[in-house]
């Protein structure tokens, strides 16, 4: 027995070791089997057998109250590839088989002496502009006039760290350099927060994040400032806006506004956005001198409500390039680069049935054109669901005209219900084009998630 499963039998065992009723334990299990076949530029099969597993671990309530002011949440995945050899490994480091990786797993918590709450552990943090893993504590405080506070700091997390359980297998970077090597320096996170809870029509946050590599030059990898706001002006009209500063780019990375008008006489959505992005890496990636120009998206998009068993939608987008001031000081004056619509519905046959269709066309640096169909039904009280799909994709690439053509697939499966307990799949599907005659690739999945 290796130390990393004695640690992850002993965590288990202490988490169980309570009272009859005294907690509520979760379980949830996810096991993909994913097997296909790519084809290499050298005209070689390379097959592929994969399988990712996933296990869930969350005991609820640990103080056996009914309030769950204390739980434990936490997530592990194993990944295997029968398809890897001995040779492979060798000639790509950071290719590797049978790994093991500790997502998440974190003590919460929450309203301690009515005001504060504490997470402790591996956590990820999500923000509506970014996302870290971190090994650490995360503090929050609920103010009064409905103002939150959060602190957080701890180690970045990934592929770094003299203990096994610190692993992240799945986090690996490379570190910008052109290198081969995986970059496995664990950053020092540093943030907090304030923002508006507890309110219907208004959500706005205020947030700040460092990471830094924790050596004599305290070198910043990661430096941002951001900022949203969500105002619910009317039961079917919502307005809102985030904005993201970049110190490494010393530039907005990010930014988007939108409005949303849902359930417009109840039966039309109504919903038009912005988003800017301007790529940044860690402060050592090389990859930051090559975002010169920022991507600019505009989207409107439209549902249709047009009974209770059917619906429809109508979007459309356009993506600008070069509309920002260059390095001479102008501004491109042939704004529009790319831009597609995309339309679809659903309809409903009852309880069992259901079809769908959505067609996708888009022009600019990548023409592309797509039709899908797809459909199912349900039998048995529907715990058995068969389900098909036809997909016919015409792509054509704006530089390299080898790399045109029309790929033809189509996608059949079933799928098994045992309450809500357990649910088990499995899809089959077939394509082919002008590159590759015949892809097949074939999907298998256990789900279980069930309460002791």
């Amino acid at each position: 027995m290796n130390k990393r499963t004695l640690w992850l039998g002993m965590a288990v065992a202490l988490l169980l070791a309570r009272p009859a009723a005294a907690v509520d334990v979760r379980i949830s299990s996810e096991t993909l089997y994913h097997g296909y076949r790519l084809i290499t530029t050298s005209g070689d099969h390379l097959n592929r057998n994969r399988i990712n597993q996933y296990l869930g671990l969350d005991v609820l309530d640990l103080m056996g109250n009914g309030l769950n002011t204390i739980s434990f949440v936490s997530s592990f995945r194993f990944d295997t590839d029968f398809s890897v050899t001995d040779a492979e490994r060798d000639a790509n480091p950071l290719l590797k088989n049978n790994q093991f990786s500790f997502q998440y797993a974190y003590f919460n918590f929450r309203s301690i002496g009515g005001f504060f709450d504490l997470r402790v552990g591996r956590q990820l943090l999500i923000d509506d502009m970014d996302f870290t893993l971190f090994d650490g504590g995360r503090f929050g405080f609920h103010l009064p006039y409905h103002i939150g506070l959060e602190v957080y700091a701890g180690l970045e997390v990934k592929n770094a760290g003299t203990v096994e359980n610190y692993v992240n297998a799945t986090q690996f970077e490379v570190d910008g350099d052109g290198g081969q090597k995986a970059d496995t320096t664990r950053g020092l996170v540093l943030g907090g927060a304030i923002e508006i809870e507890g309110l219907r029509d208004h959500h706005g946050k205020l947030g700040y994040r460092r990471i830094m590599t924790p050596d004599s030059n305290a070198y910043v990898d990661a430096e941002r400032l951001f900022v949203n706001y969500d105002y619910r002006i009317l039961p079917q009209l919502h307005i809102g806006t985030a904005v993201a500063f970049d110190f490494v780019a010393m530039d907005v990375s990010e930014a988007r506004a939108w409005i949303r008008a849902p359930g417009i006489g109840k039966l039309v959505d109504l919903e038009a956005s912005y988003w800017r992005l301007l790529p940044v890496f860690e402060g050592s990636s090389i990859f930051n001198l090559f975002t010169l120009e920022a991507l600019n998206d505009i989207d409107l998009r439209a549902r249709f409500h047009i009974t209770d068993w059917a619906s429809a939608y109508l979007g459309g987008y356009l993506r600008l390039f070069g509309n920002e001031k260059n390095s001479q000081d102008t501004v491109d004056t042939d704004l529009v680069k790319d831009y597609g619509i995309k339309a679809g519905g659903r309809v409903r046959f009852g309880t069992r049935g259901r079809l769908g269709l959505d067609v996708t066309w888009q022009r600019g640096y990548g023409d592309m054109a797509i039709v899908d169909v797809d459909g199912g039904y349900s039998f048995l009280n529907q715990t058995l669901d068969v389900h098909g799909r036809l997909t016919t994709v015409y792509f054509a690439d704006a530089v390299r005209d080898s790399l045109r053509g029309t790929s033809f697939g189509v996608q059949a499966g079933i799928s098994y219900r045992i309450q809500q307990k357990a649910k088990f799949h499995v899809i089959g599907e077939l394509n082919t084009n002008r590159i590759e005659k015949v892809q097949a690739r074939i999907y298998a999945l256990v789900d279980l998630d069930f309460w002791l």
